[in-house]
Parts: C-alpha cells; structure tokens; sequence
C-alpha cells in the first residue's frame, strides 16, 4: 500500500475534528481589520481561556469556503494555498496562542470574510474576522481650460484628477473665500481592473474674475477624512497683451 501524503493525513484528521473535546479554550478574532494596499496587513485571532502547556495542533484559515493557510504536523503554506500569509509573530511556535496571520502585499481583492480554525490538544474553536482594505489616492492636480491669457469674466473650465483610491472618494471645489462650490461640479468615478479608482471632477467657472483668482481642490477618502488638495491660480492676460489684443481689434476693423 502506498503511504499516505501529507494532504490525505490532514484530511483524515479534519474529519475527526467532532470527536475531539472543545469548550475548553476560545478562540478570539478581531472584528475588522484594516490593510493598505500593497503594504502589509494583519488577519487578528488569538486562543484565550487556556490552561498552561497547550499545544496548538491545527491551524486553517479560509477565504470564501477556500483553504488559504494551514498549519499541521509543523507544516505551513501547503499547495496552492496564499504564499503572502504568515503567522504574524516571528519565530511562532505550536506553544504560541496568537495566530494571528501577516498578509503581504495586499490587494483589493483581499477584502472580505475570513474564517479561522485552530485544533489544541486541550480542544477546539472557530473564529470569523474581515478585512478592509484601503488605497491612497495620488495628491489631486489641477488644469484649466483655457490654460493663460484668461480675460476678465470669460468662461474657465476647472479640472481636478486623483487616481488609486480605494473606496471611491470624493471632491470639493473651494475659492479664495472659502465658498463651497462643489454642488455645481459633476465628478466621474473611474474603476481600474484591480478596483481602484480615479475621480475626475469638472467644474466651471462662468464669469473668471481676478478679483476672486484661485480655486481649490480638496480630496476626501470614503470615510471623509481629507487627504490632499491642490491650489490653482486662474492665469488672467497681463495688461501688455491686453493692449496688443485691442490693437488687433482695430487693424482688423
């Protein structure tokens, strides 16, 4: 007879997970957990409620009914499983009741429910955490159009652009004396493949006056914490090339 692999032993085992004792630990998972994207993030459960000396003895965690980490027989990471995840302390051991996991590199995609499982040979729990994950938006820029030699109560179109951000976010257009002029903007949320977003917001100004020179963009993140914002001056024609203009004027008349 063949022997039996690590995958067939873990199996075998999980199916007589009902016989073994539980009660008498419990597993504690933090609620919601928050990761930046492509930085590190941290799935929190603990065993609490134990007597000295446990062992743990299994470990999985899921992702949508999916295997994603395993510990068994001193063995993490099996086959096709998240290469990213580790236990979060260093050097863990089975004696060590934090099995909290490191995620690394984190992608939107990441987001959602997880289910954690430990076996102890003083008994076993399960636990549930989520993850939210966050991107930063770029710092918002600025352009107008017409971009210079903008004449006193003529027509300027305002655009204000920040890309990554993860929830959609949003814009607020601010002139120099702190009037909110949002309400007459009209801002685009464009979704990328990995479900970031880019806000493009298009707001005009319909008479420019030098009286009232710049304009703000004010970028806000889904919880409407402010994260940025860019100063844009209106470019108003000089004096000189008003002259010229008005010469013109008359040598075409």
């Amino acid at each position: 007879m063949a022997p039996c692999g690590p995958a067939l032993l873990l199996l075998v085992f999980v199916s007589l997970l009902p016989c073994l004792h539980a009660g008498m630990i419990k597993l504690q998972c933090k609620n919601e957990n928050v990761g930046i994207y492509r930085q590190n993030s941290l799935l929190s459960c603990s065993v609490k409620d134990f007597s000295p000396d446990v062992t743990v003895i299994l470990v999985i965690w899921k992702k949508s009914g999916k295997s994603i980490f395993t510990f068994y027989a001193e063995k993490t990471t099996f086959e096709d499983e998240d290469p990213r995840l580790q236990f979060a302390e260093p050097n863990w051991t089975p004696n060590n009741m934090n099995i909290s996991l490191l995620l690394k590199n984190t992608q939107i995609a990441d987001a959602g429910q997880y289910e954690c499982m430990v076996v102890t040979d003083a008994g076993e729990d399960k636990g549930q955490t989520s993850l939210q994950v966050r991107a930063l938006y770029s710092k918002p820029t600025v352009c107008s159009f017409p971009e210079k030699n903008i004449e006193e109560h003529m027509k300027v179109t305002l655009y204000c652009n920040a890309s990554g951000g993860y929830p959609p976010g949003r814009i607020q257009w601010l002139d120099k004396y702190n009037t909110d002029w949002t309400a007459s903007s009209e801002t685009r949320v464009v979704q990328e493949e990995d479900k970031r977003t880019t806000l493009i917001s298009k707001f005009t100004v319909l008479q420019a006056t030098s009286v009232n020179p710049w304009y703000k963009c004010v970028l806000y993140d889904s919880d409407g914490n402010r994260q940025g914002e860019a100063k844009y001056t209106l470019s108003f024609a000089s004096k000189d090339h008003r002259k010229l203009q008005l010469i013109g004027f008359h040598l075409e008349d």
